[in-house]
């Protein structure tokens, strides 16, 4: 609903209803007195006292809401698009062209996800579990989200209404990802909201590239790793193909976790590269994830094939093969989605392997506190899942090279050019050590008014 005609508000606000807290459910709410734009649509990893997720609800009516903005495909944001479609929205979904073609496939597999939990509920009911189902979409939601999706191309204005318009500026965090411009006629003038999304690396292969910010009367930026300074890729190079080496010598397995958009492409270019260099031994590397499989058409179609020459891998196609390749003598590297160890194929890897004290198991992705993955960190000498208690032998690294997130010093770089000029900084998308640590250096530089919004909170534009 186009509102543009109407006397606007004296007024514009931009309202913070997601990540605020945590690095989940990146969602914010500017509205110019015609127009009500949401930034980014994720969902939530929360959970109750009791682990269960908590119920899902809407801090607006979403048939209120103009446009709507993604910057990536990953579901933090963009994983609420089909509950906001189900319940009522019917404007543009604006997103680049590769981040329109990654939603196809991440939603449609998590809405496969959904409608196989569904199949369970009765079962979990009869044993007294309630589990909230207003997270849940199916198939008809995802095709009706994809409908309303206009893909657009980088670094051209694209005019929604006489008084909004916005731009997409590569982000360089994955594939597809971008940061928004909105330019948006308030009162008797034209005011401007950046929204940074998630920022990427400067030294990493495989994405775009981190271009300075430019001055706006808000800019929005995660802080993800505000207060932190991430290992340069060659150092992390070099210590991955140290493990492999030890691993491979000692006649074991090399399990990686890791995130199916984004990370196993990383994973799997950096091994590649490093058996190219003689780093690591020229064992076989097994992928072990079939949304990774089905999104590496797109990664060819976007990137070309001659980008991706060096991501040549053997996918493993299914459960049988997964067996038949994780038990078979000898060493091999072997890539399986599920970043945090909370679920994906690399479980059933682990059940042959964490009480084999000639294998390694490399975190190549953040843990979050309550995570599995954490758990296998801790220094305890057992860890219990897949139903019985197993014996932690298998050796554990953490390597925190491979971070798509831009650090401190990444952050402060594509700032500093806007700080004395930039009427309002805030800082979301972070932990609040890291949100605190980020606004006392943007402070130093120069921006007068660094905000930490909390959530739900408001502000005039």
């Amino acid at each position: 609903m186009d509102r543009s005609s109407l006397n606007p508000q004296p007024s514009a606000t931009l309202q913070f209803l997601g990540a605020t807290d945590s690095v989940t459910g990146s969602m914010h709410l500017l509205d110019t007195g015609s127009y009500r734009l949401l930034l980014d649509c994720g969902n939530e990893s929360s959970e109750d006292e009791r682990g269960r997720k908590k119920p899902f609800r809407w801090q607006f009516e979403p048939g209120s809401i103009d446009a709507v903005c993604i910057t990536h495909a990953h579901q933090d944001h963009c994983g609420g698009l089909p509950l906001l479609v189900r319940d009522g929205f019917r404007g543009p979904i604006l997103c680049s062209h590769a981040t329109y073609d990654l939603l196809e496939v991440i939603l449609s597999d998590r809405a496969h996800y959904f409608e196989r939990s569904a199949l369970r509920r009765t079962s979990f009911r009869s044993r007294g579990w309630q589990e909230d189902e207003s997270t849940s979409f199916t198939y008809t939601d995802v095709e009706n989200t994809l409908r309303l999706c206009t893909p657009l191309p980088l670094g051209e204005p694209f005019r929604l209404c006489p008084t909004v318009s916005v731009q997409l500026i590569d982000s360089g965090h994955v594939l597809g990802s971008v940061s928004f411009q909105v330019e948006f006629r308030s009162g008797e003038r034209w005011k401007r909201v950046f929204f940074t999304g998630d920022l990427g690396r400067s030294d990493l292969p495989l994405v775009g590239n981190l271009s300075p910010l430019p001055t706006a009367d808000a800019i929005i930026c995660e802080s993800t790793y505000g207060g932190k300074q991430h290992e340069s890729y060659p150092s992390t190079i070099d210590k991955l193909s140290s493990i492999i080496r030890q691993t491979v010598a000692r006649g074991g397995k090399v399990l990686i976790p890791a995130f199916s958009l984004g990370r196993i492409h990383l994973v799997m270019h950096t091994l590649q590269s490093a058996k190219q260099d003689g780093r690591i031994p020229n064992c076989p590397i097994y992928i072990d994830s079939p949304l990774a499989k089905r999104l590496d058409d797109v990664y060819h179609e976007h990137l070309g094939d001659e980008a991706l020459r060096s991501l040549a891998g053997n996918w493993i196609n299914d459960s049988d093969e997964a067996w038949y390749r994780s038990t078979q003598p000898g060493s091999s590297i072997i890539i399986a989605s599920g970043g945090m160890c909370d679920s994906g194929r690399i479980l059933d890897h682990l059940r042959y392997h964490i009480d084999d004290p000639r294998s390694s198991l490399v975190m190549v992705s953040y843990q979050a506190p309550a995570s599995f993955g954490a758990k296998l960190l801790s220094p305890t000498p057992i860890v219990r899942f897949k139903g019985r208690v197993w014996n932690k032998w298998i050796d554990i690294h953490q390597v925190s090279g491979f971070s798509a997130h831009a650090d401190q010093n990444d952050l402060l770089r594509v700032l500093s050019s806007t700080a004395t000029e930039t009427k309002n900084l805030f800082l979301i998308h972070g932990e609040s050590e890291q949100k605190v640590a980020l606004k006392q250096r943007c402070q130093e530089i120069g921006f007068r008014n660094v905000f930490i919004p909390a959530h739900g909170q408001a502000f005039p534009i």
